[in-house]
């Protein structure tokens, strides 16, 4: 019998699914707080309760500064924004829709947004006709850096009427999350040295929030599950991943969300993964109301008869629906998203809608209003993670080393005809000597935007300067982390895990080698080490110009220190001694960011541009022969 350590995704999505018992929360990402509740048998069914009277308060935290808005960026979070935007709209008592970019500007610059799988049919949820007949409804703008602030306010004023009024409050979270607080990201700060992103901690929700008020919170961020598991928060919450790196299975579970693989075509990215397993939910849920519906003389007699027949599903089993919905109609790697749900003071026998606030609805029948994008026939990509098609065999090697998620591409088009071709080569270089080293899936939250901005960069298509630096920034970072973990190991005297620096390590490989099974019989946990690195803040955290949250390099340093016994009891003096080298660390300035800095000068400046690009193209100052063996496939041309 395998190991779970030797097991694929999508033989550990099939284990997950067969452990499923109904009524028990717990094995379906059920985080039950109550200790006396543990082993309790909820019921499945109960009495409808249609709430009408939801307060539904949903806010973006991704703005255009940078391009982000992009959907090749990290637009796919605004597909999610709008797409919930559309199935609730004319729902509940009152609604706010906060976000910091106006629609109409977002659709003249990229044209439209897109939700869904490439491999199946896909729906417009924003583009030009529904910005003309049927736009965005309560909608609320507001500046980049003050996003934050005011959702804030509406948090605590929405909470403080549902308070007086008795009616639940619907929270929906999109954005990306931080690995640390389990926060999720809003809106831009310009002010200080650099740029930074404003955080929306729990606490701070916990408190404009209040007490005696049923609120639901939906968040497809990162960590998200961490608002499922904190004790201090009494909320019912839908959360997208897990709270956090999971050494259960280090190979997958990341607590790190995921968007559908971009679009062979533009490198777009169409919403989240969990978020379609949402919207399929909420359209399979309401299908009875509705068939039940169109025969009855009445709604009334409609609402009159489901409650005679007792068919109202309760919060845990919408839940656990929902958990089975991504395993079989979603992802067959479902697994790998380890999504986690609690329920207010434990109420999982409550009926679905009055628990989570979801106001009863023609869900269906208004998402097939929707235009219809067709699947992409020469699409191959992922193939195996649509549990509707047959299983295509994928090279999960080359998924794991970060070759563009296995995506099949031509040659590398001549870069004479763009602007900037010879830093496009450098910064290209530079980006594949970091695809080469295992960085992950292209449809992991933080690695979206970066990956298909190489993917592009790689097919020669145009890219502005501004992305070039940034592609060029968070791929410059990525490399710096992953030597400041060798830099701890080795200031340690501690063995590298399977012998390999962190920019040759691979983790799918280690959790399966030898060396590391013998570890898992040594019967120590390194989940302690990965907790306490995780609070440690040896690793900077995510910023405007250096990206989202990279995981590796804290998976390296904590497997190392596994590998090394390094036990509870002296972890506290290791994480100070490597504070103490982090404090002393220099980084390394690379010459690039000097060629940059004067293309930048050179592009604004000179008249006669083609003077700016012959001085990039004759720059020799980026060692080329740098790049390692085995960044290039077979059949593939170099630059």
């Amino acid at each position: 019998m395998s190991s779970l350590a030797e097991l694929g995704p999508a033989e550990l999505s099939k284990l997950a699914l067969s452990k499923v018992q109904p009524g028990k929360p717990k094995t379906y990402g059920g985080a039950i707080k109550n200790p006396a509740l543990l082993e309790k048998v909820f019921i499945s069914h109960t009495v409808p309760d249609v709430q009408p009277d939801t307060r539904i308060l949903a806010v973006c935290g991704i703005t255009d500064c940078e391009d982000d808005a992009d959907p090749s960026n990290d637009g796919w979070f605004l597909s999610d924004f709008y797409a919930f935007n559309f199935l609730l709209r004319n729902e509940g008592a009152a609604q706010s829709w906060m976000t910091t970019e106006n629609p109409s500007q977002l659709i003249e610059k990229y044209h439209e947004y897109l939700h869904g799988s490439q491999l199946q049919t896909r729906k417009a949820v924003l583009d030009n006709d529904i910005l003309t007949e049927n736009p965005p409804h309560h909608l609320k703008l507001f500046p980049r850096d003050a996003l934050l602030a005011n959702f804030l306010s509406a948090v605590k004023a929405e909470c403080d009427v549902a308070r007086e009024l008795d009616q639940p409050v619907l929270v929906l979270l999109f954005g990306h999350g931080d690995q640390t607080s389990k926060g999720v990201y809003l809106g831009v700060d310009p002010s200080g040295p650099k740029p930074t992103y404003p955080l929306l901690e729990m606490e701070a929700f916990r408190e404009a929030m209040g007490v005696g008020v049923a609120v639901t919170v939906v968040s497809t961020a990162c960590f998200s599950g961490g608002w499922a598991v904190n004790p201090r928060l009494n909320a019912t919450t839908l959360a997208g991943a897990a709270p956090g790196l999971s050494k259960v299975d280090p190979k997958y579970i990341t607590g790190v969300s995921e968007s559908w693989t971009a679009s062979e075509s533009l490198s777009r990215s169409c919403g989240s993964i969990y978020a379609t397993a949402i919207i399929k939910a909420l359209t399979s849920e309401d299908v009875p109301f509705l068939e039940e519906r169109a025969t009855a003389e009445s709604s009334k007699e409609a609402d009159d008869r489901a409650s005679e027949n007792d068919r109202a599903s309760t919060y845990g089993r919408f839940c656990e629906n929902l958990y089975r919905i991504l395993f079989t109609q979603v992802d067959n790697w479902a697994a790998v998203h380890d999504i986690r749900f609690s329920a207010q003071d434990d109420e999982w026998g409550m009926e679905w809608k009055r628990r989570t606030g979801l106001p009863l609805s023609h869900y269906a029948a208004k998402w097939e209003t929707l235009r219809e994008v067709l699947p992409d026939p020469s699409v191959t990509t992922s193939a195996s993670r649509d549990p509707t098609k047959l299983a295509v065999q994928t090279d999960e090697s080359d998924v794991r080393r970060g070759a563009f998620g296995s995506r099949e591409h031509s040659s590398t088009e001549s870069n004479t005809l763009v602007p900037f071709p010879s830093l496009r080569s450098l910064v290209l270089h530079q980006a594949m000597m970091y695809m080469a080293s295992f960085p992950g899936w292209d449809t992991l939250a933080p690695n979206v935007s970066l990956h298909n901005g190489i993917t592009i960069l790689r097919k020669g298509k145009p890219l502005s300067l501004s992305r070039l630096q940034r592609i060029h920034e968070i791929v410059d970072f990525r490399m710096e982390l992953m030597k400041a973990a060798d830099h701890y190991v080795d200031a340690l005297g501690i063995p590298r895990p399977g012998g390999k620096r962190c920019s040759e390590w691979d983790i799918a490989a280690w959790v399966t080698s030898e060396e590391n099974r013998q570890l898992c019989r040594r019967g120590t946990s390194e989940q302690p080490i990965l907790e306490a690195l995780q609070r440690s803040g040896l690793f900077p955290g995510p910023s405007v110009q250096k990206g989202h949250a990279f995981t590796k390099p804290m998976s390296y340093l904590s497997s190392a220190l596994h590998l090394a016994d390094v036990d509870a009891a002296t972890l506290e003096a290791v994480i100070e001694t490597l504070v103490a080298i982090k404090d002393k660390a220099v980084s390394i300035k690379r010459p690039i960011e000097k060629i940059i800095l004067l293309t930048k000068k050179i592009t604004a400046e000179s008249r006669d541009k083609r003077d700016g690009y012959q001085w990039v193209k004759e720059c020799d100052a980026y060692d080329v022969s740098r790049v390692p063996e085995g960044c290039w496939r077979e059949g593939q041309e170099t630059l």
